[in-house]
């Protein structure tokens, strides 16, 4: 019969403890290596007092996104919110066309995604606006916020890193 002193059991039970140990946090760090931040972009905007003809001429695509696509980088997921008017007649007749010039500017990369929300009883209410696209980007997953206008231009590559 062979007899094995309580000492050696637990050593035995630390070692495969550690071991364990040592495989969850080797699943962890690959998890969380691979997968991409999520920052959502909340923007209110509006075609009021503006010549917009078509979806390409919004400050969105005009101004913003340049810079933001020359200044942006890949390890990251991008969601902007814009936040419209319910009754923002440009908007709403040109949506599909300003989510479809999105893909395209984008490339269609999958990191990058846009929402127009809807914003009702909010007219010139940029806080308010702000607050709910903060609530729908959090509803949506996102871990960090930046808030903007559609009016900014990005200059400083990786400007994620400092912020």
């Amino acid at each position: 019969m062979i007899t094995i002193s309580p000492k050696r059991i637990l050593i035995l039970i630390l070692i495969l403890l550690i071991i364990l140990f040592v495989i969850k946090l080797a699943r962890i760090e690959s998890f969380t290596s691979n997968r991409k931040t999520h920052i959502g972009i909340i923007i209110p905007t509006t075609s009021n007092k503006r010549n917009f003809k078509t979806a390409k001429d919004i400050d969105f695509f005009t101004i913003l996104m340049p810079g933001f696509l020359s200044n942006c980088s890949n390890k990251y997921n991008y969601d902007f919110y814009l936040g419209i008017d319910h009754d923002d007649a440009f908007f709403l007749k040109e949506e599909k066309n300003i989510i479809a010039h999105f893909k395209k500017i984008t490339n269609g990369k999958t990191n990058f995604s846009l929402r127009l929300e809807k914003m009702y009883n909010l007219k010139g209410k940029v806080g308010a606006i702000w607050s709910n696209l903060a609530n729908t980007a959090v509803e949506n997953n996102a871990e960090y916020l930046y808030q903007m206008g559609d009016d900014i231009k990005i200059l400083t590559p990786n400007w994620e890193e400092t912020f």
